[in-house]
């Protein structure tokens, strides 16, 4: 695991407030690439699959025009978990991204059952540590 990954949980976990709650839209680690040209929103590995890969997300604007890109990491759960607890977090929890009603009257259920299966984001959510004190 990257130490950059790891010093980032350490800044987090003294940033927040002692019981505080840290939550971040991710790329999904399960699902980190796109490969369904049906929704506009991508993930690209740019040299191949591995713990700190670089990858360029791209979501898309009105029409399906790309409105912003930017360059991102792929990290598995299991290094975002590994490194939340050695900055004295709790294991994060991980989160679906919902549909808005609006998005659901806007699109047919079939578009958001196939996005909500393959969707290359997901949210995670991390507290501090029982074990934490408010001194630390």
């Amino acid at each position: 695991m990257a130490d950059a990954v790891i010093e980032a949980c350490h800044t987090i976990a003294k940033v927040i407030q002692y019981s505080g709650i840290f939550v971040a839209l991710t790329v999904n680690p399960d699902h980190p690439e796109s490969h369904d040209s049906r929704y506009p929103d991508t993930v690209q590995f740019q040299s191949g699959q591995y713990e700190g890969a670089p990858l360029i997300v791209t979501l898309a604007g009105e029409e399906g025009r790309p409105s912003m890109s930017f360059l991102n990491y792929y990290w598995s759960r299991q290094s975002y978990e590994d490194a939340m607890i050695a900055a004295g977090m709790a294991k994060p929890t991980w989160h679906p991204l919902i549909v808005s009603e609006a998005g659901r009257h806007a699109l047919p259920a079939a578009y958001w059952e196939g996005w909500l299966a393959n969707t290359n984001h997901v949210v995670m959510v991390a507290r501090h540590g029982p074990h934490r004190t408010p001194a630390s």
